[in-house]
């Protein structure tokens, strides 16, 4: 009975520290995020395809509004806190609606990879997501700043 609890014991220290090492290995490995809203569409005029942000996210309500105003999103604008949020933002020639797939590094490097068709003719499409800022230092490893 004895020997039998000393296995026990044993067995449960070593699930104990395989779990341990476990965590530390996960730490550098990335994991899906969702947005916690999203708005999409269309802009048939290409040159307001230079509005979307260089770095691809907006970090203060002053920017996202000049976006909204110029893309003519049809959603009313929102109210985001920028100091617990943050706004990714991808477009795509020829009309085509982007889908957007985020992943968020053990870094806090949140990676954004934009898939679309390719519709062809004139415009753009565009994505706009908000995701919580909790943990996220970077967007496709560049640095995102206070408002």
């Amino acid at each position: 009975m004895f020997r039998l609890r000393g296995i026990l014991s044993v067995a449960v220290l070593a699930l104990v520290a395989v779990a341990g090492l476990a965590d530390e290995k996960d730490k550098g490995k990335s994991r899906t995020l969702r947005p916690e809203r999203v708005w999409s569409g269309t802009n048939t005029d290409d040159s307001l395809m230079a509005k979307a942000p260089r770095d691809g996210f907006v970090t203060s309500a002053r920017e996202l509004e000049a976006i909204w105003k110029a893309w003519g999103v049809k959603d009313p604008l929102p109210e985001i806190d920028f100091t617990r949020d943050i706004a990714v933002v991808q477009v795509a020639s020829g009309g085509s609606k982007p889908r957007m797939i985020a992943t968020v590094d053990g870094e806090g490097n949140l990676k954004v990879l934009s898939l679309g068709n390719k519709v062809g003719g004139s415009g753009f499409g565009y994505v706009i997501a908000r995701f919580k800022r909790d943990g996220i230092k970077k967007v496709n490893g560049k640095a995102i700043g206070k408002e």
